[in-house]
């Protein structure tokens, strides 16, 4: 399985919205731990076109895909976005979704 966490850098209300902090820990961080404990994907990738995310993931050994900026804007759906990572991935399995935005996934 495939675990794509997409997190773009711009945001209408809140810029860099996966960077801030709930719980004193940023919402990319939670997302992605809670998908590791979850223990069942096979690869996590965070696609993202900001720099401050994907600097954040890198430093602490998270898989970051650069998302085009096409893919980025606000009237983008979220499938060209997954699909965009599936295809640059190669990855030909199982693919599933977390949205950095939904702090109490579990």
């Amino acid at each position: 399985m495939l675990a794509v966490i997409p997190a773009r850098g711009g945001s209408r209300g809140i810029p860099d919205k996966a960077l801030q902090l709930v719980g004193g820990k940023p919402l990319i961080l939670r997302t992605v731990e809670t998908v590791e404990a979850a223990a069942f994907a096979e690869r996590i990738v965070v696609t993202t076109d900001c720099p401050q995310i994907a600097g954040f993931c890198k430093l602490r050994g998270i898989e970051v895909l650069d998302r085009p900026s096409e893919l980025a804007a606000d009237d983008v759906p979220l499938a060209p976005v997954i699909d965009h990572a599936v295809q640059a991935l190669g990855w030909a399995g199982s693919v599933a979704v977390f949205q950095p935005t939904c702090p109490l996934l579990r």
